[in-house]
């Protein structure tokens, strides 16, 4: 979450055109970067971390794109109940 939240301060002082937003966004993120990749190295974490956390960004736009069409309601869908079948066992029973 915090890094979602350095990011759209990021975002909102580019899209407000305020530079002291956008700087305190981009330092932000800036320092959890360097305090995730420092803690990746203390552990002597293996290349394989590096690389998976490499696909974060995607991961990270296919989840906002999910959250968007959620929100916006992308189509109109509405629940139709599905006729069943009971069983002659079932009938018997209830």
């Amino acid at each position: 979450m915090p890094f979602a939240l350095s990011g759209v301060c990021l975002v909102a002082g580019v899209a407000l055109a305020s530079v002291d937003l956008t700087v305190l966004g981009a330092l932000n993120l800036l320092g959890q970067v360097v305090y995730l990749i420092s803690a990746l190295r203390l552990v002597r974490a293996p290349r394989s971390t590096y690389l998976a956390l490499s696909t974060a960004p995607l991961y990270i736009a296919w989840k906002l794109g999910l959250y968007g069409r959620a929100l916006l309601g992308s189509r109109a869908t509405s629940w139709v109940r599905t006729a069943r079948v009971v069983a002659p066992d079932a009938a018997r029973q209830a």
